[in-house]
């Protein structure tokens, strides 16, 4: 373990790259992007590594901490407007939702009305259908092709084939 220790103290400007890259490492993967903090701290440790490789800053545990702490406010600082803008262009704009049900035509085996809807076995689980309010009809009888056209929780709106 010893060996382990003197060897860190002496490559130093390695070890603050790999702690940057094991940072970003679990800013992507584990926390998928989510906070940022491990990003930019990962970012100046990053540079603070090369810093100290290139002998720009002494390889001293005070200065590794002392620049991953002033290049992580500086990467910031310098990445925050970028990043709030690259996030505000994202706006989800509110859009009908659909799903693969939609357009499914299935064949009524009873009467349907709006007073009596009827059980269907779809993939496993028993649905009601119900007649769309949209089609301006009271009634569906047997026999009659419909297409699903909403879909919520145990309901499938149906209006009859065209």
């Amino acid at each position: 373990m010893e060996g382990l220790i003197d060897y860190v103290q002496q490559h130093q400007g390695q070890f603050w790259v790999l702690a940057g890259f094991v940072m970003l490492a679990i800013e992507a993967f584990v926390l998928g992007m989510g906070t940022g903090i491990l990003l930019f701290v990962g970012l100046g440790a990053i540079a603070t590594g090369l810093l100290m490789q290139t002998g720009l800053i002494p390889e001293t545990w005070t200065s590794g901490i002392s620049g991953v702490g002033i290049a992580s406010a500086i990467i910031t600082g310098i990445l925050w407007k970028p990043f709030k803008r690259i996030q505000g262009s994202q706006e989800n704009p509110r859009k009908e939702v659909s799903n693969d049900m939609v357009g499914l035509r299935i064949l009524l085996t009873r009467n349907l009305s709006h007073t009596q809807p009827v059980e269907h076995q779809y993939s496993g689980i028993s649905w009601k259908l119900q007649i769309d309010p949209e089609a301006n009809i009271d009634s569906i009888p047997s026999g009659t092709e419909v297409e699903v056209t909403a879909t919520s929780v145990g309901v499938m709106r149906v209006r009859p084939c065209s």
